[in-house]
């Protein structure tokens, strides 16, 4: 089941990741003054908290969910597990095609930023560890420590 305020809470995260990435790479530097600027400074700091503030309240909702039906808690820590490294390797993948955009493999600047732990996978990882230490092996009350 979809939740409305929440597909809404994530099209905003993703209009301020555009402006933020957008304005920054195709703005001339003396453009960077003033109002509009300072504004979208502070839309910056946004995209990443609310991805992951959007990423766990979607795992509590799957857990709960779970609950909900009776599911093996094992089986669903496994599921969100794996959920949260499949971001991770998803983020990996964006690393190598940027760095092919970039003009290659060869470097060590091109290897360093294929190799970087970005957005991306904080937000997996977060979940990983979350998903691994914070729900229950067994169906319990217990969702989340």
């Amino acid at each position: 089941m979809r939740l409305r305020h929440l597909d809404i809470a994530r099209g905003a995260a993703v209009i301020a990741m555009i402006i933020t990435h957008a304005t920054d790479g195709w703005m001339k530097t003396e453009s960077r003054v003033g109002i509009l600027w300072t504004v979208r400074k502070l839309i910056a700091v946004l995209p990443l908290p609310a991805f992951l503030l959007l990423a766990g309240v979607g795992m509590s909702l799957r857990v709960a969910s779970a609950e909900a039906k009776g599911e093996d808690g094992a089986a669903v820590r496994f599921s969100l597990v794996r959920r949260g490294l499949g971001i991770v390797l998803w983020g990996y993948a964006l690393n190598l095609a940027l760095s092919l955009i970039d003009g290659g493999l060869s470097g060590l600047r091109n290897v360093a930023r294929i190799l970087r732990f970005d957005v991306l996978h904080c937000i997996g990882a977060s979940l990983a560890l979350l998903a691994l230490f914070g729900v229950a092996k067994v169906p319990t009350r217990r969702r989340l420590l």
